[in-house]
């Protein structure tokens, strides 16, 4: 993996994370369990 792959990555990942944190703050706590899967794995 080259590195401006692993930086494309990471950022999606912090997207992601950033998103999930905004849901839990708006109180939408009903995700799809696949989504921590995704995040876990």
């Amino acid at each position: 993996m080259t590195d401006e792959n692993l930086v494309l990555l990471l950022e999606r990942f912090r997207e992601f994370t950033i998103d999930i944190e905004a849901r839990k703050k708006r109180g939408q706590n009903d995700f799809n369990p696949l989504l921590y899967l995704f995040f876990f794995f």
